[in-house]
């Protein structure tokens, strides 16, 4: 018994250990920021003009252009 506990232990270190480093990372990710919404971003720019959004996960450069464009109105010179 004592054989199979310890070969299901070393079995499962590998997982073990990979959970124990990824669950830590997405918490610190979630916290920060990193992983919200493209709205929830454009929602703090508007509120904090020095608030810069850097897309680095994600390729949404032409919503968050057209949500922004569509907030301010801009007048097109022609």
């Amino acid at each position: 018994m004592k054989k199979f506990i310890k070969n299901v232990c070393l079995f499962l270190s590998p997982i073990i250990l990979l959970i124990c480093f990824i669950i830590p990372f997405y918490v610190v990710m979630e916290k920060s920021g990193e992983l919200d919404d493209i709205n929830t971003c454009i929602k703090w720019q508007r509120n904090n003009s020095d608030c810069l959004i850097g897309l680095g996960y994600n390729e949404q450069t032409a919503y968050y252009k057209l949500l922004n464009t569509n907030y301010n109105k801009p007048e097109v010179i022609g």
